[in-house]
């Protein structure tokens, strides 16, 4: 049962610098991209945070 621990929680740190990984690339892409320039679907399936 350990080893599988082990495979999970190795699995779990690689998906997590993964996702971390692409949201930065998505982050700088985006970052100055005004609002208005996104099309309004897509919108729908973003919250973006401009208070930083």
């Amino acid at each position: 049962m350990i080893h599988t621990s082990n495979a999970n929680f190795e699995a779990a740190s690689i998906l997590e610098n993964t996702l971390s990984r692409i949201w930065e690339e998505f982050r700088e892409e985006y970052e100055h991209v005004s609002i208005d320039d996104i099309e309004g679907r897509y919108l729908k399936c973003l919250t973006i945070d401009n208070t930083h």
